[in-house]
């Protein structure tokens, strides 16, 4: 209606930061999330209030089926690092966020308390220590979680490969590796067991 075409037309540069965030909130109250969240590129999160921009990242990302977009992503971290989030934010964070490995690990853990899929997560983990070789202090736990999630990944460092493989009613049993050809050499074997 009338109220939707005048939102539409507002000049968000000769509104206050509170004229913006009030104009912000009807634009959501109104279910228009794409100029809402112009706004939002515009002008930066900050002086909205949190359950707004949670209700307006929730529908985004059900109306884009969680398809990337930075800004987005970005709004969700900021959001995240508030500790003002929902399954849906930490789900998109989970697929997407490429923050350096403490900052995942955090999502690693939240994510892991919602029980969601983090398979994604733990692999963007693993690869940037064994890329950088920056120690996020869990290792041990976060390779044992990926390879329980039943993922099974080869990662090729400096020449090397690292491969990790999930296995089941093996207890007591023998595993014999090969490799074709023979020609891989098996170092530094370890079992991971819960």
């Amino acid at each position: 209606g009338r109220l939707d075409e005048i939102l539409g037309q507002i000049d968000p540069y000769m509104l206050t930061a509170s004229d913006r965030e009030t104009c912000i909130r009807i634009l959501v109250a109104r279910g228009m999330y794409d100029r809402a969240f112009e706004l939002i590129k515009m002008f930066g999160p900050e002086q909205m209030d949190d359950k707004i921009l949670v209700r307006l990242c929730d529908r985004l990302l059900a109306r884009t089926d969680y398809e990337y977009e930075f800004e987005l992503l970005k709004v969700c971290e900021w959001l995240f690092n508030k500790s003002k989030y929902d399954e849906g934010i930490l789900k998109y964070m989970a697929m997407y966020s490429e923050n350096v490995s403490t900052e995942l690990k955090n999502i690693w853990r939240s994510a892991d308390s919602f029980g969601m899929d983090v398979r994604r997560l733990l692999e963007n983990m693993l690869i940037q220590t064994l890329y950088s070789g920056a120690q996020i202090g869990e290792e041990p736990n976060i390779f044992l979680t990926y390879i329980q999630e039943g993922s099974v990944g080869v990662f090729y460092i400096d020449g090397d490969t690292s491969l990790t493989v999930r296995l089941y009613g093996v207890t007591g049993k023998s595993i014999m590796l090969f490799a074709e050809n023979g020609t891989a050499e098996f170092t530094d074997l370890r079992q991971y067991t819960r």
